[in-house]
């Protein structure tokens, strides 16, 4: 059994080892090119190995570079997992003056936190996406939410695993609750609605001249593991 390490700070960790019969047999020591016996039967093995200086180097070589280069693409390669995006989506909020922010345990959080741009629905409501890097270990072990503030009224949707399978939510609107989340996939992504509930006007003019809210929508979503052709 063989594997590397590489840490933050650059250095390297490696490790060669046989076993035999269910038991530790030999291990491998880079840094002297010698082999330590585990018990008295692999004395002679390591006596052999450690005169093959050949064979020690290329263990050495192959620990400190194969090893850690494919160590290298292997967390490329599984970036997507490793690091997963989850965007907050708000949309068919009329006037335009909207904050997104996110929250972790209950305090504001502003790292690896992209905010798009205002952009304008056909209706003339407005939507706005908000974007957050997070590992999967840190979804599961905290409390992410999605805050959005307009008109006086905020609605935090609860970002957490648990909820992303299940079907039922809350969120408040003019003193209003609707417990309506709809957990579906939709282009690749996984889809949280959390709808609240507000008046709905039905031409663009009625939103400007009577300044009424229309209905809301918070959409939280995941992008898929799974990128297909």
């Amino acid at each position: 059994m063989c594997g590397c390490e590489l840490n933050d700070d650059g250095t390297k960790r490696g490790y060669w080892q046989y076993g035999y019969d269910g038991e530790d047999f030999v291990s491998f020591d880079k840094s002297s090119l010698t082999w330590t016996a585990a018990n008295p039967q692999a004395v002679i093995t390591k006596h052999k190995w450690d005169a093959d200086k050949a064979f020690g180097e290329y263990n050495k070589g192959y620990l400190e570079n194969t090893c850690i280069e494919w160590l290298q693409k292997y967390v490329r390669y599984g970036k997507d997992t490793l690091e997963r995006k989850v965007s907050c989506h708000a949309t068919g909020f009329y006037p335009s003056g909207v904050t997104v922010t996110w929250q972790k345990n209950g305090q504001e959080h502003i790292e690896d936190v992209d905010l798009g741009q205002l952009i304008p629905n056909e209706d003339g409501t407005f939507q706005v996406t908000s974007t957050i890097t997070v590992t999967p270990d840190e979804l599961k072990n905290n409390k992410f939410s999605c805050v959005v503030e307009h008109q006086g009224k905020t609605i935090s949707s609860i970002l957490t695993e648990d909820k992303i399978k299940t079907n039922y939510g809350e969120s408040d609107c003019l003193d209003e609750t609707a417990g309506i989340v709809v957990s579906t996939r939709i282009r690749k992504q996984d889809l949280i609605y959390a709808q609240s509930a507000c008046n709905t006007p039905k031409r663009k003019e009625n939103l400007k001249s009577h300044h009424m809210t229309p209905l809301m929508e918070i959409i939280c979503y995941r992008q898929s593991l799974i990128s297909l052709c």
